[in-house]
């Protein structure tokens, strides 16, 4: 999560964060992918119901297949958003899932690489980051 989250940082998770509400756009998750033990720590990028398109080096939100969609702006980053070797990608979201990605995103293993995550595997919202 390089640049928000370094190396040697910790984090306060909220773990009753989406008890009454959803996770948003932008938030910092701890999520539990399918098929693993490991907690993971990732931003989220897509929302229930929406297609991600990723166009080279930039992400297309859209709500539906006639949507022309809109472009994510991650002011976040330090550089361009996400390389994609010049591919058009498009990754639709079933309802109850997420779409995360990592902020480092030249090794970041994410939703690319592990699939969309289920609401029931997030474990909670990252609320403050620190170093000692």
């Amino acid at each position: 999560m390089n640049p928000v989250i370094k190396d040697g940082n910790y984090v306060v998770v909220n773990r009753l964060a989406y008890a009454f509400s959803e996770p948003k756009r932008g938030d910092i998750i701890v999520v539990r992918p399918r098929d693993t033990l490991q907690k993971i720590v990732k931003r989220v990028i897509g929302l229930p119901g929406e297609r991600i398109v990723f166009e080279g080096n930039k992400i297309v939100i859209k709500e539906n297949r006639e949507d022309t969609g809109k472009v994510l702006q991650e002011v976040y980053l330090a550089g361009d958003t996400t390389k994609n070797n010049e591919e058009v990608f498009y990754e639709t979201i079933d309802p109850y899932e997420y779409y995360t990605l990592g902020d480092n995103r030249d090794v970041s293993v994410d939703s690319r690489r592990l699939g969309p995550v289920d609401k029931w595997s997030i474990k909670g919202k990252v609320i403050f980051i620190f170093d000692f």
